[in-house]
Order: structure tokens, then sequence, then C-alpha cells
């Protein structure tokens, strides 16, 4: 086991495909930093500092050569995570809640309730709504940026990022609270009010599996690497 003491809190936390490079963001004496290790050497390799409010999100690209981050200061930046160097950025009049690499540059679920798509200069180049309006909303990015799954209240989706389009969807019995999609796109699990999880196959559109975790909210869930294990935590 690596343990490391890196922040007062931390916002978020991501890893390379090949688990080399593991990333943190979070509020360090005052300043909202991201801090990049190299694992394997257990060692710190940057510290990337630019964002002057609390950084929401970060995601690597499938390659593990560029680093995303996004906070709620509206600004979005593509770095090495090596170098520390800012590659792109661009300020939007709204946040990133969500970021993943897609086929065609940076792709970006913003407040707005929209799936934005930016190429490697930081320009803009799609937009789609995913209707995010209602309370709870969320979305994520499987790890090569190619699918993103949705939930909005009792709604949920799979998209084709590139195509910027829903390929699937459907209803819960009630509204999701927490979100996750498997490495690979090809599972997707939701947690609820009531303390279940539903898991779903989002090639084929169906519900794999419900199970009751807890008494409560599931709070937050994880998939493993592999994606054979799913993680949850219930209230």
């Amino acid at each position: 086991a690596w343990q490391e003491k890196a922040f007062g809190d931390v916002h978020d936390l991501t890893s390379t495909r090949d688990g080399a490079l593991v990333a943190a963001c979070g509020s360090d004496r005052g300043a909202e930093v991201v801090k990049v290790w190299d694992r394997p050497g257990r060692r710190l390799l940057a510290v990337l500092e630019g964002h002057d409010k609390w950084i929401r999100t970060i995601a690597f690209s499938e390659d593990g050569r560029r680093l995303a981050t996004g906070g709620t200061d509206r600004l979005t930046r593509v770095w090495d995570p090596r170098s520390g160097r800012v590659l792109a950025e661009t300020r939007s009049k709204w946040q990133a809640h969500k970021l993943g690499f897609s086929s065609d540059g940076l792709a970006i679920a913003g407040t707005d309730g929209r799936l934005h798509v930016f190429d490697r200069a930081g320009r803009e180049t799609n937009s789609v709504r995913y209707e995010i309006a209602r309370k709870y909303g969320m979305f994520t990015f499987s790890l090569d940026g190619r699918t993103g799954f949705s939930i909005c209240g009792n709604r949920w989706d799979v998209w084709d990022v590139a195509a910027r389009r829903k390929t699937k969807g459907g209803d819960f019995p009630s509204d999701g609270i927490s979100l996750a999609i498997a490495p690979d796109g090809r599972q997707a699990a939701v947690g609820n009010w009531d303390g279940d999880v539903v898991a779903l196959d989002t090639v084929a559109g169906t519900v794999s599996w419900i199970r009751r975790v807890g008494p409560s909210g599931v709070l937050n869930l994880a998939w493993s690497c592999d994606g054979r294990r799913l993680f949850a935590v219930a209230g």
C-alpha cells in the first residue's frame, strides 16, 4: 500500500490507464492545485497551479500524455502532466462538471447542461444538450472518452461522445444520486436514495441487476480498472 498526505481536502482523483501516473486536485495551504505522482517510484512529479477557485474535475487522456482540469473559476486547462506545461486552455460562462478526452478532442459536460467538445487548440467545435437541468443531474465518461453516461432525475442515457448523440436510454423507479461507468464503457451503475445500486449494460441498454447495499442513499460508486468489481459507498 502507498499513502500520501497531499491536501487538506481532495476534490478529485484519477490515474492513467496503466496506473503509472496518479493525479489529485484539492486545497493546499489556501491554494487550489493539482499534484501528479509517479506511482511506481512513489515520487511527486509536478504541482499544477493556475486555478483560483475550487478544481471540480480532472481527467487523463487515454495515452496518459495530457491531463485536463476544470474548476468553478470557469477555466479548463490541458497540461503536460510530467512537465506541468499548459498545452491549451479555455474560459467559459459555465463550469466544467466532468471531463473526458474524446477521439477528436476534449469533451466537457458543463453545468449549463450541454456536452461541449474542444479541439487540441482549445477551440469549441460542437455542443449538444444533455438535459442536466434537474436536481442531481450528472454526467461521466469512459476512460477512452468514447462513451458518456448521464442521469437526470430518474432518467439515464448512454452517449456516443464523438457523434454527440444518445444511443440508449431509460427510466429508473427513483432518482439517481451517484453514477459510474466502467473503463471500457460497456457497463454503468447508478445509486439512488433508497440504497439500491442499478447496474446497466450500456451496449444493450438493459438493466443487468439491482442490489440493495445500504439503508439509505448510495453516495458514491467506482468500477475497478478491469471492470469486474463495483465499489459502493452508502449512507
